[in-house]
């Protein structure tokens, strides 16, 4: 949602307030913006996020769940089936066209 108000504010140049997130009421918008996206609180922390993520090398292809906690449901992850490691890492790490998402970790897949 906040990347919908980004790109109707910075790209857009709309009024954000006037085309909110697609089923969120108006009143719920309003609170968002206002409340959470513009506090100081939310800014810093957000300015903390970019940066720690920054410091990775590479990441996975999980989206915003941690691999960590991926493995741990990995069964539902993986439609029922419980991977051994290396195979797990391998599918979380390489695209659709099965390329690794970055050399390294083929180098750390194969030092496993």
């Amino acid at each position: 949602m906040k990347l919908h108000y980004k790109h109707l504010k910075n790209v857009l140049h709309v009024n954000p307030y006037s085309h909110p997130y697609e089923h969120v009421t108006q009143e719920d918008w309003r609170h968002l913006i206002d409340d959470v996206w513009k506090s100081k609180e939310h800014k810093v922390r957000s300015k903390a996020g970019k940066k720690n993520r920054k410091k990775f090398e590479y990441n996975h292809c999980l989206g915003s769940r941690s691999f960590v906690a991926t493995m741990t449901i990995q069964p539902e992850f993986n439609g029922s089936e419980n991977l051994e490691f290396l195979e797990f890492y391998k599918k979380t790490h390489t695209k659709k066209n099965k390329e690794w998402i970055d050399p390294i970790c083929t180098v750390k897949h194969v030092g496993i």
